[in-house]
């Protein structure tokens, strides 16, 4: 089934076209479309959001690894294999933050991009033990890692949803209140 059902992003390389289709090639076309001109704040916008989606990819290709392995689907994840691979969703989860916390010193207050640091770092080092606990990608260590890697998938999309949320309200706040 899994064989039949292939996608872009079931190719080698196809996750991060996919991944960088979605971040700064939408976020830079988009603008270019609507102001005629791009910054390069968008452009910082759509990596940070490509390295978000690229997590959420692998997540997603790591949890069914096994059945993609025996289906020949030639993905980052199966080219690496389960140990490098669950490594690999650790160094991804890592270069988000960076990528996250660099765009938030860069655009916003230094208390919002401290607290995001602090938030992000607790969970992380919360979801440690599960990922030392991983030894097989069959079993229900499997499901759990799954699930505690996706939470802070959706912590850091909610937060980053947040800040920009935060980051437009100060904008046009300003924009009234000069006008």
């Amino acid at each position: 089934v899994l064989r039949q059902k292939q996608t872009f992003r079931d190719h080698l390389l196809g996750d991060l076209g996919w991944s960088l289709l979605l971040g700064p090639v939408l976020s830079v076309g988009y603008e270019l479309s609507i102001r005629g001109e791009s910054r390069v704040e968008t452009l910082l916008f759509g990596f940070v959001w490509a390295a978000i989606v690229f997590y959420r990819i692998q997540l997603q290709n790591f949890e069914v690894i096994t059945e993609a392995s025996m289906a020949k689907i030639r993905n980052s994840i199966t080219w690496l294999g389960f140990d490098k691979g669950k490594n690999g969703i650790l160094i991804i989860w890592g270069v988000c933050l960076v990528l996250f916390t660099m765009f938030q010193v860069l655009y916003s207050h230094w208390l919002n991009w401290i607290s995001i640091l602090v938030i992000c770092g607790f969970f992380t080092f919360k979801v440690r033990k599960v990922f030392q606990n991983l030894t097989s990608p069959i079993g229900s260590e499997m499901a759990l890692f799954v699930k505690e890697f996706h939470q802070l998938y959706v912590l850091l999309t909610s937060l980053w949803c947040l800040s920009l949320s935060f980051m437009m309200f100060a904008q046009y706040t300003t924009k009234f209140l000069v006008s």
